[in-house]
C-alpha cells in the first residue's frame, strides 16, 4: 500500500517537474506574463510570432522577451525588427518599443528564428496588455520616420504616451531605461 502510495506520488512530481519546465523555456508555450497583464502577438503569412514572456522584476524593470519564426517555404528578405505595444485595458497605447532581432535577418536556416530581449524600467497598470508584432525594415523605417507606433498595424498610428528607444537589447546586452 505504500509502495503504491509512493509510485502515484513519484508520477505525479514527475508530471509536475516536466511541465515547469516546458514553461520555462521563453516562447515555447505561446507566452506568460505576471497576474493582471496579458500578453498576445500578431503573426503574418511570412513570420510566426508567439505571445511574448513578460516579467516584472523586484525594481519594477519589466522584461520582454520571445521569438520570431520564419515560417516553412517563405521566401524573400526577413529583416527588421519587433514593435512592442503595451495596451491600457481601455486600449489606450501607453507604450511603445521596437526591439532588435538576434540574428537579423531571421535565418532561412537551422532553427530559422530570431529572439529579441527588452528591459523597461516600468511597471504597466493591471489589466494592461503586451502586444508583440514582426515589422519588416522598411515598415521599421516608416515608422521612426512618422515618430508613431504601429503606423501601419492597426493601432491608428496614435502618438504613444511613452516612447523608449533604444531600450532594446541584442546578443546578451542589456539597457535598462525608464521615463
Amino acid at each position: 500500500m505504500v509502495r503504491v502510495g509512493f509510485r502515484i506520488l513519484a508520477a505525479e512530481l514527475a508530471v509536475v517537474l516536466l511541465m515547469g519546465c516546458q514553461e520555462s523555456v521563453p516562447g515555447s508555450h505561446g507566452g506568460s506574463a505576471p497576474p493582471g497583464l496579458h500578453v498576445e502577438s500578431t503573426s503574418n503569412d511570412r513570420v510566426e510570432v508567439p505571445a511574448p514572456d513578460v516579467k516584472v522584476d523586484g525594481d519594477g524593470v519589466m522584461t520582454i522577451s520571445g521569438v520570431v519564426r520564419r515560417r516553412p517555404n517563405a521566401s524573400g528578405d526577413f529583416s527588421g525588427r519587433v514593435d512592442i505595444a503595451v495596451l491600457g485595458s481601455d486600449g489606450t497605447q501607453l507604450a511603445w518599443l521596437p526591439a532588435l532581432l538576434t540574428p537579423d535577418p531571421i535565418p532561412a536556416d537551422g532553427g530559422a528564428e530570431s529572439r529579441y530581449v527588452v528591459h523597461y524600467g516600468w511597471e504597466p497598470p493591471k489589466g494592461s496588455t503586451v502586444h508583440v508584432q514582426w515589422v519588416d525594415s522598411q515598415t521599421a523605417k516608416a515608422e521612426d520616420a512618422q515618430g508613431y507606433g504601429y503606423s501601419s498595424s492597426g493601432y491608428g498610428g496614435v502618438k504613444t504616451a511613452h516612447t523608449a528607444p533604444a531600450v532594446h537589447s541584442g546578443g546578451g546586452h542589456s539597457h535598462h531605461m525608464g521615463w
